[in-house]
């Protein structure tokens, strides 16, 4: 439970970051699942994800790497 809550605490920090009114934790887990990864060779690729759920992403200061090796 206890690193439940810090991981809780640490989003919720994240989403103030973006100040808007209109974003909740759960939109941001909601867009977060909608991203897909696509094992491609030896690396796994960010694929078919949305410019707009990358900005907001960023915003909250997390900017995922597009490849990640095996």
């Amino acid at each position: 439970m206890l690193v439940t809550g810090i991981m809780h605490e640490k989003l919720n920090d994240a989403v103030k970051l973006i100040n808007k009114s209109s974003v909740s934790v759960f939109d941001v887990l909601i867009k977060a699942g909608h991203m897909r990864m696509v094992k491609r060779e030896n690396a796994w690729q960010l694929h078919n994800t949305r410019t707009k759920d990358l900005a907001l992403l960023e915003a909250m200061d997390f900017v995922p790497d597009e490849s990640y090796p095996l």
